[in-house]
């Protein structure tokens, strides 16, 4: 069961990560890959959003689809890491995004009112299979603290 659901979920990131290939073939470079982040107009951009989907996506009873929560920055390569491929950008950003969701789910509630709680409620009384999430930015700025 453990290697159908993994095949699954790997056939559901490779069939999106080629989806959105060639949405971003046209992308230029520097806004993925950090070499303009000395350039003021470059310098608070943070990586690409792409939403992912869990494992049991396909199987799901339920799928919804939370759209909010613009992050506070989205780290896809590390300061010296080198932009390799579209391919690969792309692959490390779904893996980001569905692994920052498995990981934030099971998560204590955080206190008052707050974007994640809201997903795992739903989570919890839907199941987290079929739960995905998105924002209208997908080049979203990074906090600056002062």
């Amino acid at each position: 069961m453990a290697q159908r659901t993994e095949r699954c979920l790997r056939m559901n990131l490779d069939a999106i990560a080629q989806a959105y290939v060639p949405i971003l073939k046209e992308l230029e470079q520097h806004f993925l890959d950090r070499s303009r982040e000395s350039e003021p107009g470059f310098a608070k951009l943070s990586g690409l959003f792409l939403p992912a989907v869990p494992a049991g996506f396909a199987e799901a009873k339920h799928r919804i689809m939370v759209v909010g929560r613009e992050t506070r920055g989205w780290t896809i390569l590390k300061k010296d890491e080198p932009f390799v491929s579209l391919d690969a950008y792309i692959k490390a950003a779904l893996e980001k995004h569905q692994q920052f969701l498995a990981n934030a789910l099971p998560k204590p509630p955080d206190k008052g009112a707050s974007f994640f709680n809201l997903m795992r409620a739903i989570s919890k009384q839907n199941g987290s299979e079929g739960l995905i999430w998105a924002t209208f930015s997908v080049l979203p700025g990074r906090a600056t603290r002062q």
